[in-house]
């Protein structure tokens, strides 16, 4: 069986507490709702610069049939934060976010004020 990987994608327009939080909401909402029980599975946490740009993820995963959850903040009026896809096998599908930094945290010139 071949490596599986879940891909999760966060706002980095967010301050670092919340990247943080958010992610944790979609990872969770993602087991909720996939139910994966499949043991170990690599992580690619990957940063986006906003909400348009999950937006665009989203497009790619619509168009290319890979399932994922989206979460929304309800509180503090941010919307769209974090977006998580089910497990992944398939090379081709995961090539497909190779275009994508990894998270990285933010430095003095990227933090939010």
């Amino acid at each position: 069986m071949k490596d599986p990987y879940v891909y999760l994608f966060v706002r980095q327009d967010l301050s670092l507490a919340q990247q943080n939080v958010q992610s944790i909401h979609a990872g969770i909402k993602a087991g909720e709702t996939f139910g994966n029980n499949i043991g170990k599975s690599n992580l690619v946490y990957i940063g986006v610069p906003s909400k348009e740009d999950l937006h665009d993820v989203m497009d790619i995963m619509g168009r290319n049939e890979i399932p994922f959850v989206e979460f929304y903040e309800p509180d503090y009026n941010e919307g769209l934060t974090a977006v998580c896809t089910n497990v992944l096998y398939d090379r081709k599908k995961r090539a497909l976010f190779q275009q994508f930094d990894l998270w990285q945290p933010p430095t003095l010139d990227t933090i939010p004020f």
